[in-house]
């Protein structure tokens, strides 16, 4: 089996998977120490672990980002080439990983190449997975101070985040119904602390919000576990292998191998018995 980690926005496909406190990329054990899917290699090893790095921005200020639709196309492609498909795939996002994701999987089942991804696809873990809107693609504007907003328009990705875009819904449309099907195992995380985006020291301006309220971070199926003490940024960077952020996913994980193995079993049975 594979697992898939994809980071959201401002992320890296080390630095957001990192465990809490061990945030430095070189701290400890080089650009990987402190991440605790190491850890989690360690515990499953007959799974292939894989971490996507791509490029994301929030505002348009600091350069151009593709949109969901265009990264989708780029990490799928990158995927495919390292053999991701060829068997049970778990994804676990970030964010607007998330969103990615469910793009993915609808290329995946609109395309024959990729055909082979959405048959394997078996459980996605959501940390913080906007599913029906962000404060981010909304509340630049309305909450900035007086002359910031031309400074910080939102990039494309971010404006597809809007809780009014019907295309949040119809990525949606894609996880439901693999999980209704009975395919696809869901794990969502739910950030329980508001998160500092914007702080300017000099007029002592501090501004924390709800990046993805639990109304939005809930996909409404699967398991649902909120994490009161962590805010967006820190979900998914359990403070050890203690931490439900961490234990929950290594068991949704192992849970998962134990039906390919019990599906596997059976199939042998049954072939056996012809």
């Amino acid at each position: 089996m594979d697992i898939v980690f994809i980071h959201g926005l401002r992320g890296g496909a080390f630095s957001t998977w990192r465990y809490h406190g061990e945030e430095l990329p070189y701290r400890k054990g080089g650009e990987m120490g402190g991440c605790w899917p190491v850890d989690l290699a360690g515990e499953l090893p007959d799974v292939r672990i894989m971490s996507v790095k791509y490029k994301t921005r929030i505002t348009d200020w600091s350069g151009y980002t593709l949109s969901i639709e265009d990264l989708g196309s780029h990490i799928i492609t990158r995927l495919h080439a390292a053999g991701v498909g060829a068997r049970p795939v778990v994804f676990v996002t970030h964010s607007m990983g998330g969103l990615l994701m469910k793009q993915m999987l609808q290329y995946a089942r609109e395309d024959p190449k990729y055909a082979a991804m959405y048959q394997n696809v078996r459980g996605v873990v959501f940390y913080s997975t906007p599913h029906f809107g962000s404060w981010l693609a909304l509340g630049w504007q309305a909450n900035v101070p007086p002359g910031l907003s031309t400074l910080v328009r939102t990039a494309p990705g971010v404006d597809q985040m809007r809780s009014t875009n019907n295309y949040l819904e119809t990525l949606h449309q894609e996880v439901r119904a693999l999980h209704q099907r009975g395919q696809l195992d869901v794990l969502s995380f739910a950030e329980g602390k508001t998160t500092p985006v914007m702080e300017v020291w000099s007029q002592r301006l501090s501004l924390k919000v709800d990046i993805v309220p639990m109304e939005s971070s809930y996909p409404g199926f699967g398991e649902y576990v909120i994490l009161p003490h962590t805010d967006h940024v820190t979900t998914c960077k359990p403070r050890d292998k203690d931490d439900p952020a961490y234990r929950k996913t290594r068991d949704f994980a192992r849970r998962i191998l134990n039906e390919l193995d019990q599906e596997a079993a059976s199939h042998s049975s049954h072939s056996n018995d012809s």
